[in-house]
């Protein structure tokens, strides 16, 4: 594989890393924040939930490398997601609610089954690359 495309790999993979990192960051403290600092999503709570997962889910699942991380990350994340829920029943005007657990694992898993495709086609991307940039071998006799 040519230089070019790893380090342009890199740094899409670090790019993702800070990005899951921030809102990391962001899904943490708005699940432990007091009600009157949090967004009103009265009807689309359990969407939000399914979306914040799925992006947390879709950027770890970009960012990891090895064979196991990629499944350690959704498995981390459903066990935060119920860990946050529970929680929030110690914060003052917050309620811990199980169906907010299940749409966080929701989102884990189609933000998840999102970035094995996104990997697979930069995968597929990175070896036609290869191929291409490849001198050309030796003719069939």
């Amino acid at each position: 594989m040519p230089a070019r495309t790893r380090s342009r790999g890199k740094r899409l993979r670090l790019g993702a890393l800070v990005a899951f990192g921030v809102a990391l960051v962001a899904v943490i403290a708005l699940s432990l924040a007091p009600a009157r600092y949090t967004p009103a999503m009265d009807e689309g709570n359990r969407a939000g939930h399914l979306v914040a997962y799925g992006v947390l889910a879709l950027l770890g699942g970009s960012a990891a490398t090895g064979r196991r991380m990629p499944w350690l990350i959704p498995l981390a994340l459903v066990l935060l997601g119920a860990v946050l829920e529970l929680a929030q029943g110690l914060v003052a005007s917050r309620v811990a609610d199980p169906g907010d657990a299940v749409a966080n694992a929701l989102g884990v898993t189609v933000g998840s089954l999102v970035a094995i495709g996104v990997r697979r086609v930069a995968r597929g991307r990175d070896a036609a690359e290869a191929q291409r940039r490849a001198p050309p071998g030796p003719e069939p006799p």
